[in-house]
This record gives C-alpha cells, structure tokens and sequence, in this order.
C-alpha cells in the first residue's frame, strides 16, 4: 500500500472517530486504558471524577440529578472527558455505571499489581460492592457475590442489574442494623425517642452505631480490622448501659422485679426498648430487649384494657 493510500485510511478511520463538534464519539477500550501507559493521567482522572461524585457508594444509576452516578457522568464528561462526545442514549447513566464497573474489575484482574490507578480503584471496588451487599441482601435472602453478572450488568457478562430495594434507602437512613424493608415502622421519631435514654446509654448507641458505619465504609482492610476490634470496647461498655436500662443480659437470677409503670411512663418505656430493639446484636441481647418490651407493653395494656390482659391470660 503506497504512503498516500495509508495516510488516507488513516484519515478516514480518524474521521470516523470524531462527530460534528470535532469530539471523539468512544471511549478508549478498556484493555487500553489499563495496558497502555499514556492513558493513565486519563484514568487516574476518572478515578477522581467517581470518588468526588461518591458513586462507588451508589449501587444503582438513575437519570436524578441526586444521584451519585449522574453526577459522576456530569464531572467526567465535563473534566477529564470534555474531548469526547456526551453520550446522549436513554440508558446512557447506567451505560456509564457499567463502563467504570467494567474498569474497576479489570484493573482488579488484570492490571499488574504495581499499576499506579489499581489501588485507588480496588478501594472504590470493594465499596461499591458494599452498597450492592447493602441493596440485595435484603432482597434476595442472602450475600450473593457483587461483581458478577447476577448483580451488575456489565458490557463483558451481559448480565442484569438486580433492581434497588426500598431498604437501602431505610437502610441509608438508619445505619447497619434494622429490619428488612416493608417491616420498618415509620411512624415514630427515633432521634426523639433515642434522646429520652438515659447516659451513657444515649451517648454509646450513637458510637456504636457509628463505629459499625465506619467499619462498613472503610475500604482499606487493616483500618476496617481495627476499627472492628475497637468496637469491642464500645460493644462492652454499650452492654453494661444496655443491662441497667432493660435488665441483665446474662444471668436470670439477677433480675429484678419489674417496677409498676404509669400509662405514659410504660408506653415510653415500650417505644425506647422498640428502638434499640433495631440496632441490637442477634442472640441473647434481642431477646432480653425483646421480654422487656413485652413487659412494657402489658403494663400499658394494663392501664388501658384490664379485660385484654384477663382474657388472654397474658401476666404482668
């Protein structure tokens, strides 16, 4: 092929890439954005745009500008992107959700450990794969795998997305312990309530609470290991409060009798046990709160239905 006929495909090809405006229409492929060392500073830029957008925190793409993903697309179309056409398709959000998951594990599998963009990619990978935990857990009874065709779509495994569950945003709200969405009763204030606990109990389910957040978006593993044994020590003293407010959590014998309630004073008691019911650990610590509301509520039920306790042989 002579040097002219070559320069004129290599034109053509050129011009096939580029749209009216002069952009280019494509994204690089993946397998050169990860080989190819030219277009780190360009992946290293997406990197930023996602962190800075919060999107590895968002387990699903919409077209509302709240989401964390659309403003993702907007701060890399408008950044480190601007060369390239935006892409305009209904879809396009998810479309570019699933390019960057697309990056992401292939950065994980088959970039070279010392590759300058793994490491901050690898960290946006495992919290996004948190969120996802977050979202279908609920949803589907168990902890499928994220990353895989059954709960991201990807251009490679044309799976599908699992579709987004009312608990995470309940979830979102609430922290990392509660009961699964369509059970969460939403007609009550907790920080009302929680803020009528006595201290240090108040003060401790909110570090508690807290230092089990941090732990579950803490993508570096040693931090999140010692954040985890720490909580051991806000676990204990958490407990201690925990056992002078609804009763030892161990010993049966050291019960004490249950001291009579007015109305307001049960019904209060009743909803505060409730409350912390839905950040307790399985086991033995529900099921003490458990039989403390329980007591709670036939105190009330006593002042308010004497024949309801009578009748359903239910004793205080």
């Amino acid at each position: 092929m002579s040097s002219k006929t070559e320069d004129a495909a290599a034109a053509a090809a050129a011009a096939a890439e580029m749209d009216e405006l002069g952009k280019r229409k494509f994204f690089p492929r993946v397998k050169h954005l990860i080989g190819n060392k030219e277009w780190e500073d360009f992946l290293n830029g997406i990197l930023d745009a996602i962190e800075a957008a919060g999107a590895p925190h968002a387990a699903a793409a919409s077209h509302k500008a709240s989401n964390a993903w659309y403003k993702a697309f907007d701060l890399v179309y408008g950044g480190v992107a601007s060369d390239y056409s935006i892409p305009t398709g209904k879809n396009r959000y998810h479309k570019f959700k699933d390019k960057i998951v697309e990056v992401w594990c292939a950065l994980e599998q088959d970039a070279p450990a010392d590759h300058p963009c793994r490491g901050k990619a690898m960290a946006q990978l495992d919290t996004y794969r948190q969120a996802c935990a977050e979202v279908n857990k609920p949803a589907v009874g168990s902890s499928s795998a994220v990353g895989t065709p059954k709960a991201v779509r990807t251009s490679t495994g044309g799976g599908t997305a699992t579709k987004p569950s009312v608990i995470s945003s309940a979830t979102a709200k609430r922290g990392f312990a509660g009961p699964p969405s369509g059970v969460l009763y939403k007609n009550i204030d907790e920080v009302k309530i929680i803020a009528t606990l006595p201290e240090p109990l108040q003060s401790l389910l909110h570090l508690r609470q807290l230092q089990r957040e941090m732990a579950a978006t803490t993508a570096v593993r040693i931090t999140k290991k010692n954040l985890e044994d720490h909580s051991r020590k806000v676990d204990t003293a958490y407990l201690d409060a925990l056992n002078e407010f609804a009763g030892p959590l161990d010993d049966e014998d050291e019960k004490k009798p249950d001291e009579p309630l007015d109305k307001d004073e049960a019904f209060a008691r009743a909803q505060a046990l409730a409350v912390l019911y839905r950040y307790a650990n399985p086991g033995m610590e529900q099921r003490t709160l458990s039989e403390a509301y329980q007591k709670a509520v036939d105190q009330y039920v006593t002042h308010v239905c004497p024949s309801a306790m009578e009748e359903h042989s239910i004793s205080v």
